[in-house]
């Protein structure tokens, strides 16, 4: 009786706690959703993640040298993910890679763009999704202002393929005794791409990958005079004629060659739609002209009635000449009663540069103060027309930069679109500035001699 131990009561009572705790565990682990099943699933996810990341390391390696071969994509797929542990599928402008239950597709220039899980689709669209970015990568480098060896004139990376000719060169025509053809109203001016100028970084966003550069100076026709818009078809045409000069940049390596612009052309009474819309106009390439609109977003936006209390207003009405695209030759050659909204404005840059910090800065001085080689404060056009209403005219013109400011040049007024001067000697002159955008996924193997980013 005076020995202790463990009552009968006491030890069927543990079994049955054991039991429940053992059925518990067993259903945690064997369960539907449960420890087994979430360590076959985190498992299937690191795998998957795995995949992932090597087909895009094998993508990367065999872009090294600036193209994409079938040849170098499979010797680099199979030193990443293994021979014979993925299929590889020949399409017109790429391929479809398959391993296990993932499936990618990928262009002859190296871009995913898709990526198929299980067979599901997890982009539509076909845009490019999840790009390669390794350090390596252009807009992780750059800084504002920072110098890129993009040549307009070649193709590759190597600089072996050059740009067709035909795409360097353009040559815009007065046309003023054409009907209904595009033309800058003055003179046949001709400009032709120099290898020689000089790139720099205007913007960068390293979120999508995205460099934009403009020439280190301002450009000038061939025999370096600044370029002509004149009389009434300089004005109506004069966002048209300033892309397609800026147009020849963008063909080099490198750019985003295939990038589409839209321009509008005409009067924005005479010549509108039903639904009060300018006719319009693309370009195929890679570069264009720069606008107000593109440096107010870069100093800061600001409605443009504070900049000019009239601006939107229709001000006065005016029995007037006009230009025209609807008479073909530019100018309306009779008078008509009308109001013309008022488009004109003054905006400063430096007016914003405190507020919008160290990024606008660079920009300011990128756009307006290249000091170097004594080449002083830099204006050119605005590919954006303007239209400034007065009590006793009506002036058409064409914004500029210059001296950080975004102002206007007079084209033309109303009293010069009489039939007989559409031939007009009224005409504004500035050097043009080009913006080109990069391809985002554009790398870079580093700077070269003379301290610019190399592509590659």
């Amino acid at each position: 009786m005076g020995n202790k131990g463990i009552t009968t009561t006491t030890l069927v009572i543990t079994i049955i706690v054991l039991i429940i705790i053992a059925s518990v565990t067993v259903s945690l682990v064997a369960s539907n959703g449960g420890l087994l099943d979430r360590t076959k699933s985190e498992k299937s996810n690191f795998d998957s993640s795995i995949i992932r990341s090597n087909v895009k390391l094998a993508i990367l390696k065999a872009t090294e040298d600036g193209t994409i071969t079938e040849q170098n994509l499979t010797s680099a797929l199979d030193n990443k993910i293994g021979n014979g542990e993925y299929t590889l599928e020949a399409k017109t402008n790429g391929w479809i890679i398959r391993v296990n239950n993932e499936e990618f597709e990928v262009t002859n220039s190296g871009k995913i763009v898709s990526n198929n899980e299980n067979g599901n689709n997890n982009q539509s669209g076909g845009q490019s999704v999840d790009p390669v970015v390794t350090q390596k990568n252009l807009a992780s480098k750059v800084k504002i202002g920072d110098y890129v060896a993009y040549n307009p004139t070649v193709a590759d990376a190597q600089g072996n393929v050059p740009v067709d000719s035909s795409k360097l060169t353009y040559t815009s025509y007065s046309n003023t005794d054409k009907v209904n053809v595009s033309g800058n109203g003055n003179k046949t001016q001709t400009f032709t791409v120099d290898s020689n100028i000089k790139w720099r970084v205007l913007s960068k966003n390293e979120t999508t990958g995205e460099v934009v550069l403009t020439s280190e100076y301002v450009i000038n026709v061939d025999d370096n005079e600044q370029f002509r818009l004149g009389g009434a078809k300089g004005y109506l045409y004069a966002e048209q004629e300033l892309n397609e000069v800026c147009k020849i940049y963008g063909y080099g390596y490198g750019a985003k060659t295939d990038m589409v612009t839209t321009f509008e052309y005409g009067d924005l009474i005479a010549d509108v739609d039903e639904n009060g819309n300018l006719p319009t106009g693309t370009i195929v390439s890679g570069a264009r002209c720069i606008k107000a609109e593109d440096i107010m977003q870069m100093f800061g936006e600001q409605p443009l009635n504070e900049l000019d209390n009239k601006y939107g207003t229709k001000p006065y009405l005016h029995d007037m000449y006009y230009p025209t695209i609807a008479n073909g030759l530019g100018a309306s050659g009779g008078k008509t009663e009308r109001s013309d909204e008022y488009t004109y404005y003054v905006y400063n840059c430096l007016n914003h540069l405190q507020d919008n910090g160290i990024k606008s800065y660079a920009q300011y001085n990128v756009l307006f103060e290249n000091y170097v080689n004594n080449k002083g404060s830099l204006s050119f056009y605005l590919a954006t027309r303007y239209v400034e209403s007065l009590e006793s005219k009506v002036r058409f013109g064409v914004m500029k930069g210059t001296g950080g400011y975004i102002q206007g040049m007079q084209i033309i007024t109303d009293s010069s679109c009489r039939s007989e001067w559409y031939l007009s000697n009224d005409f504004c002159s500035a050097p043009i500035r080009p913006l080109v955008y990069l391809d985002p996924t554009i790398e870079t193997s580093g700077k070269n001699a003379a301290g610019a980013w190399v592509l590659k």
